[in-house]
């Protein structure tokens, strides 16, 4: 786990959204329902939050989601359009960091998002659109595999080309050093969490880790 999950929480994402303010010009944005309240009503997103511009405010359905790689992202937005329009509203998300390459697809799929770095997108279709990008990013995974295609990590990738899903990750070890290869679980673990965020793994073998040992079909 990277040491930024161990020191976030939804409550933390939540929190920074209310404080939002004024901050994401020309726009202002507050939360307006806890995701408790919500739950009462029937529904459960993370919370409502209200944007105002231009004399207008506009309500959101709020997913707060703590791990970023883009297969998190995705299941947010997923998670997000649903009760977005359960509730006739619009769908945001917020996480810990949004890349520019995260906010494109953001932008096509027409769903805001904001992240606790200073990035972000606001999108009301044919209406609003607000982008901004270029913070580093404050929540960095420790020790990230460079390149999970060379070396003793790619092993695991070739794994997963001869079966798509492993229970476990010691599974996913066993079936490697079957093959003669050598590798550590930890690096097994590693590995996995690499190819969980790295969009061109969904691809070429559609999907991504699943408890650090599983490439699920779409």
């Amino acid at each position: 786990m990277p040491p930024y999950e161990k020191q976030l929480s939804e409550k933390i994402l939540l929190d920074s959204l209310r404080r939002m303010g004024d901050r994401f010009f020309p726009v202002r944005i507050g939360v307006a329902e806890t995701g408790k309240e919500l739950k009462e009503s029937g529904h459960e997103p993370d919370a409502l939050a209200e944007i105002s511009w231009d004399q207008e405010t506009f309500e959101f359905a709020v997913e707060a989601r703590i791990p970023f790689h883009p297969k998190a992202i995705q299941e947010a937005v997923q998670r997000a359009q649903t009760f977005a329009k359960q509730l006739q509203v619009y769908p945001l998300l917020i996480v810990p960091y949004l890349s520019d390459e995260q906010l494109r697809v953001l932008e096509a799929q027409q769903v805001s998002g904001l992240d606790l770095c200073g990035n972000g997108i606001l999108v009301i279709p044919d209406r609003l659109l607000v982008y901004r990008t270029g913070n580093p990013n404050k929540y960095p995974s420790s020790s990230p595999i460079r390149n999970v295609h060379r070396g003793t990590s790619s092993l695991v990738v070739r794994a997963f080309l001869l079966r798509p899903e492993y229970k476990t990750s010691q599974e996913l070890l066993d079936e490697v050093t079957k093959r003669g290869g050598e590798v550590t679980l930890p690096t097994v673990s590693k590995a996995c969490s690499s190819l969980a965020g790295e969009p061109r793994v969904w691809s070429v073998l559609s999907g991504s880790c699943q408890n650090n040992a599983a490439l699920p079909h779409h």
